[in-house]
């Protein structure tokens, strides 16, 4: 059920990024309580995080563009999904290679993308 809602998008959504690892955690505390097993706890929440990282990805990407919308071209496919999975070091490149100008926004959302990776 963890695995469908959170593949779904429903899960988590419009929540900011703290509070979202913080219900991940007490999603985890609570299903130890239950008894479940460290594997079982660690693939369901393995599950979470990857929705919870690729949602926060696209907020990047949708300021991005926001911040640079005279290369509105450089994000096609940004709502089809064609730029889920991207990884931090791909959005790192991205920037750089394509002189995208960062808004505060933006900004406030790598330092969290960075905090959230180093959970």
């Amino acid at each position: 059920m963890v695995d469908e809602l959170a593949m779904s998008g429903r899960m988590l959504q419009d929540i900011p990024l703290k509070y979202k690892l913080e219900r991940v955690a007490k999603i985890a505390e609570t299903l130890k309580k239950l008894g479940a097993s460290e594997n079982e706890i660690e693939e369901v929440c393995f599950t979470i995080y990857e929705r919870v990282a690729n949602d926060h990805m696209r907020r990047v990407l949708h300021s991005l563009r926001s911040s640079n919308s005279e290369k509105e071209s450089l994000f096609e496919g940004l709502e089809e999904g064609k730029m889920d999975g991207w990884e931090k070091s791909r959005l790192e490149k991205f920037i750089k290679d394509n002189d995208l100008k960062k808004n505060k926004q933006t900004e406030e959302l790598i330092r969290d993308l960075e905090y959230f990776l180093q959970k």
